[in-house]
């Protein structure tokens, strides 16, 4: 269905702005989450922690490469672009989750030492 509607349209970078109502979602949704991810690493650069740092740089990475794939996909309409846009945006989630358990990790060790000691 998306694939058909970029097809009968001229401009390709028109698609954004002026494309079908879910395109025009998803690429805002793109949007907020490299906005998201700006923030999650500039509050781990902010604490000084390194693995959140690694892994907010990751996420932020692979989110960029997702939307740069996915961009890539209106231009050129190759099916590898949406593939790689999937792939980016799976090891951004990965990467994420990652981060979350080293969040819960280093508080149950921050809880464990304060309530022994």
């Amino acid at each position: 269905m998306l694939r058909a509607a970029l097809v009968e349209g001229h401009d390709r970078y028109a698609a954004i702005t002026q494309g079908p109502v879910v395109l025009v979602l998803h690429a805002a949704l793109g949007l907020l989450l490299v906005l998201g991810s700006i923030g999650v690493l500039v509050g781990a650069i902010r604490l000084h922690r390194w693995g959140q740092i690694i892994v907010a740089s990751v996420g932020l990475l692979e989110i960029t490469l997702a939307g740069i794939n996915g961009g890539s996909f209106l231009v050129f309409g190759e099916n590898y672009s949406s593939m790689f846009m999937s792939v980016g945006f799976a090891i951004a989630i990965a990467a994420y989750a990652v981060g979350l358990f080293l969040t819960a990790t280093a508080e149950s060790l921050r809880t464990n030492a304060v309530s022994q000691g």
